[in-house]
């Protein structure tokens, strides 16, 4: 596991050992205590000497706590693989998860089972699918709107280029029909001048 991924506070398989643990050393107590007062009762009843009946119970009580030991631990290591087997696929959909939130969609969770755990890692990696798929699909996009959009460019870049030269021929065409206007003007002065010469003289 990567060394990012935040640990959990309270581990379950913690938990799960923890409950075992209790679990049997109160059953052995509750046990041991209920075939104590059995046997004891039973000896006294048979009116056995008492040394015997304490010596017939210590041995009890010895036997008891070693079996009660014994029971413990055989369900402490019962309870830890009871536990692996929750915690680890826990584990591998907080990796994937981590792996899905940074980014990497290559990534599977493994699928070791049918169970819930099985079917919420196929579910994960089914989503990771789902978003590389989108993905792909939202960077073509991308690429098409990016590919219209310099198409588009190229055609209003055109039609300026266009209208900047109709722009200027307007422009020249209105300055010379200007000049003329100018030039008729003046035309027409010297010719009136010329007239009025002409009559006056």
């Amino acid at each position: 596991m990567e060394n990012n991924i935040q640990q959990p506070k309270s581990s379950v398989r913690n938990n799960i050992m923890i409950s075992f643990f209790i679990i049997i050393l109160l059953m052995g107590i509750s046990i041991t205590w209920i075939l104590q007062k059995t046997l004891q009762t039973n000896l006294t009843e048979k009116e056995l000497d008492k040394a015997i009946v304490d010596k017939i119970i210590s041995q009890y009580i010895v036997t008891s706590i070693g079996v009660s030991i014994t029971a413990m631990i055989l369900s402490l290591v019962i309870a830890y693989m009871l536990s692996m087997t929750i915690t680890k696929p826990i584990r591998e959909l907080i990796v994937g998860a981590e792996k899905i939130r940074r980014g990497d969609l290559n990534h599977r969770v493994p699928v070791r089972s049918q169970d819930e755990f099985g079917i919420l890692a196929l579910t994960c990696n089914q989503m990771m699918d789902d978003l590389k798929k989108s993905r792909a699909e939202l960077e073509k996009y991308n690429k098409e709107l990016e590919k219209r959009v310099k198409q588009r460019t190229k055609e209003l870049e055109e039609k300026n280029t266009v209208l900047e030269r109709f722009y200027r021929l307007t422009i020249g065409r209105e300055l010379r029909m200007i000049e003329l206007k100018k030039r008729i003007r003046e035309l027409e002065e010297k010719l009136k001048n010329v007239n009025t010469k002409t009559k006056g003289g």
